[in-house]
């Protein structure tokens, strides 16, 4: 299964695209900043396939952190 990082994905077309990622059998860490409801329920439907990773890009402390994590993981898919 590989697995993508999308950022911005509780809302318009980062959450349309993590449906569609789900539905394809990828592993999905999704990105939010501060409202995770929409996610929740893809969390639901796909519990194995998906994680969520909270982040305020204009935060640098929140910014190291996240790096900090993302590092860790093997992501196979980003924006190039």
């Amino acid at each position: 299964m590989k697995k993508v990082l999308l950022t911005g994905a509780s809302g318009g077309l980062g959450l349309y695209l993590a449906e569609a990622l789900l539905q394809n059998d990828y592993f999905v860490y999704l990105h939010y900043c501060k409202n995770a409801t929409s996610l929740l329920n893809l969390k639901k439907e796909y519990p194995h396939q998906c994680e969520l990773v909270k982040a305020d890009f204009q935060d640098f402390k929140e910014v190291t952190s996240f790096g900090k994590f993302m590092k860790k993981q093997k992501v196979d898919i980003t924006d190039e």
